[in-house]
């Protein structure tokens, strides 16, 4: 929930606590409302909140999947262009600076972030010129104030003093707190100072100058909701009706008259702003004497009340929308997963799912499309769903919509990844579906009914995938394993341009859109148990391509669903890439003129860089233009780091060597590189 969301709940309660306060404030205990603008502040500063089936935002959800049940998302990318002999390349890390980044600060943040400074500088100048002149106070010569500081003793030491630069009564600090007097104050009243010290001394026991903080706190970050600057006002009177209605049930009501007259004795000043100062007469005083004469004592059926209301607002209008599913058939994280995949679906160049109703919390839900294009010699990095995921506004129930920005022929890997936590807030399940499959039509080749002789005698790949434009495709074997009856042809065109790949395993065949090229690299297979659980995992080796400064191998596990069918997953380029950064670090010595890659301390390779011209720096080092894998023992990954100098597209890879990383392959079907050397 991002803060202008957060603005908008709260200002839906802020009307709600403003009419209930209106039309209740003579009726309930002063602290019913302190109580409501706590939860208020808890709405404006806390980021999340308690799902409810009663909310008044659950009602709004019913209505409007009554009247949409689709939602088109604008597509939205994050791109990052390539030098154009770097053009064919899938699944390959680029090494130039994103241009533009969808977790860029918006012009609104911006503004936001400036409004917000702005306050925080104004009441903090505030407060310390306040401080100044009351440190410029004196202690007061009066027995009595010292008398009754001996009768109201705390754990925090407590002072009373008097100064001629206020108007009224008013308290201030926290942990060493002040009862601050006018100079001019009636020492020989001492019924009168026994109100306003009551009064001052409730503020101090109650900690409300740290209350006063939050809310100027809570003022400062909402600075451009009018609404939050009424509910500044409004709890800051509530805090003195509360103290006033303590004062008359300590001395009874018959003094609420005596009372009333003192705060009329000391006449409201419109001062300037002391804040986080307890002030005795800052606000309307008018408002303050009609309550003190209305005030009743409280009865248990107004505190029945006033709970039941504390705790029906909060249910109505504190907590988030639940879900409109029927009964409590809900759903957990993998079977809420596991449909939402189901509903996944590709039409005239949109990709449409929809999330599921009956999974409890909406706000639970990452979702990401993320993939690689490339199209006239340039290569980009595309990613959907961006800004709905970070703002967490997804729909129980809602179809969404995401139009491909790019032709479906430019793309050369598309990605939806979901994830739902478990109860504390870890990912408890995930799912990386490969939307190139539903796109191409390939999400049914596992269950196709061909037969293995169908497949040896098609001459045309349309025959065995139903789908038109491959004509003239030819089948060739790229690698076998005659031991396990396992082999991986690959498919090319009339044109001499491959693309897609199948794997027969016994009598059953599988496809797989992956591109890859032949005649640079040999494809590999290997059949071994990876993941230690017990059962074999096929492996697959691809040469994706190569050129100047390219040259990527792509890495395949492929788990067995059921005999003979394996449902792919891939090590993509962008997992490995940011597990390299993340590990490997780099120096740059000017003086020198070398550049040190480490891991942790350790020192990995120091190259020259003397070569470079004068007006050439290394902006970056970057991973994964040169990747290639070995399958002989175990999974060895090795990657040639190339620099990145100024804001040139072409990397150097001068004075580098092969950096090597053990890869292991957890049953969770995560890939992780260890022991880089």
């Amino acid at each position: 929930m991002d803060i202008f969301q957060m603005s908008l709940s709260a200002s839906v309660l802020i009307v709600a606590v403003v009419i209930i306060r209106a039309l209740t404030l003579h009726k309930l205990p002063k602290k019913t409302f302190l109580v409501l603008w706590g939860v208020v502040l808890c709405r404006l500063l806390i980021p999340f909140s308690i799902p409810s089936r009663f909310s008044f935002y659950t009602g709004i959800d019913t209505a409007k999947r009554m009247f949409a049940d689709e939602a088109t998302i604008p597509a939205s990318t994050v791109g990052m262009t390539v030098s154009p002999d770097m053009a064919n390349m899938s699944n390959v890390g680029v090494p130039i600076e994103i241009g533009v980044s969808a977790a860029a600060i918006s012009p609104y943040k911006i503004v936001w972030l400036v409004g917000m400074f702005v306050c925080v500088l104004f009441f903090i100048t505030a407060y310390i010129k306040c401080r100044r002149e009351f440190k410029m106070s004196l202690p007061v010569p009066s027995s009595f104030s010292a008398h009754w500081l001996q009768g109201h003793s705390l754990h925090r030491p407590v002072q009373i003093r008097q100064s001629d630069r206020i108007k009224a009564p008013l308290t201030y600090g926290v942990f060493r707190p002040v009862i601050l007097l006018p100079k001019k104050t009636d020492w020989t009243d001492e019924t009168k100072l026994r109100y306003i010290l009551t009064h001052e001394f409730t503020h101090i026991r109650r900690f409300d100058t740290l209350t006063k903080l939050v809310l100027t706190t809570a003022v400062c970050v909402h600075w451009f909701n009018p609404l939050v600057w009424v509910m500044y006002v409004l709890a800051n009177r509530d805090i003195e009706l509360s103290c006033d209605e303590t004062v008359v049930r300590t001395f009874g009501e018959t003094m609420k008259s005596a009372y009333a007259l003192t705060l009329i004795g000391l006449e409201e000043k419109k001062s300037r702003l002391t804040p986080f100062a307890n002030n005795f007469s800052k606000y309307a005083i008018e408002e303050r004497i009609n309550a003190i004469m209305k005030m009743k004592k409280s009865s248990l059926v107004g505190i029945i009340l006033a709970l039941a209301l504390v705790v029906g607002t909060v249910t109505v209008f504190a907590t988030s929308a639940a879900s409109a599913a029927k009964g409590e058939d809900w759903l957990d994280a993998p079977a809420a997963l596991d449909q939402l995949v189901k509903s996944i679906s590709y039409t005239d160049g949109e990709l449409s799912f929809q999330i599921p109703e009956n999974y409890p919390n909406q706000k639970d839900w990452n979702i990401l499309i993320s993939g690689r294009t490339v199209q006239d010699g340039f290569g980009m990095s595309v990613h959907y769903l961006t800004e709905e995921n970070e703002r967490k506004n997804w729909e129980l129930g809602k179809k969404y919509i995401v139009p491909l920005k790019e032709s479906v022929e430019n793309y050369t890997d598309l990605w939806l990844t979901a994830s739902l936590p478990d109860e504390d807030g870890n990912t408890a399940s995930e799912r990386s579906i490969d939307l190139m499959k539903i796109i191409s039509g390939a999400a049914i080749t596992m269950d196709h009914n061909l037969t293995l002789e169908d497949f040896k005698n098609a001459k045309r790949l349309d025959e065995i995938i139903g789908e038109p434009g491959w004509e003239d495709t030819s089948l060739f074997i790229l690698a076998e394993l005659p031991g396990e009856d396992i082999v991986l042809y690959g498919m090319k065109d009339k044109d001499g341009i491959y693309g897609n790949v199948a794997i027969r395993s016994g009598e059953a065949i599988n496809y797989y859109p992956w591109s890859f090229y032949a005649g640079m690299h040999d494809a590999v297979m290997s059949y071994q148990d990876y993941d230690g659980d017990g059962v074999k995992e096929l492996a697959v080796l691809l040469y994706f391509g190569g050129g100047t400064g390219f040259s990527v191998d792509q890495l395949f596990m492929l788990e067995e669903v059921r005999p003979g069918f394996f449902e792919a997953i891939q090590f993509k380029s962008d997992d490995y890439i940011a597990q390299v950064e993340n590990i490997v670090s780099y120096r740059v010595n000017e003086e020198n003129k070398m550049i040190s890659l480490f891991r942790d301390e350790t020192e990995l390779q120091n190259v020259d860089i003397s070569w470079l011209k004068e007006n050439e720096k290394v902006k970056n080092i970057y991973y994964g233009n040169i990747v290639r894998f070995d399958l002989t023992h175990g999974i060895v990954m090795g990657i040639v780091p190339g620099m990145q100098i100024n804001d040139r597209g072409p990397l150097e890879y001068t004075g580098f060597s092969e950096l090597e990383a053990t890869v292991e392959y957890h049953s969770d079907g995560k890939f992780h590189i260890t022991n880089i050397r």
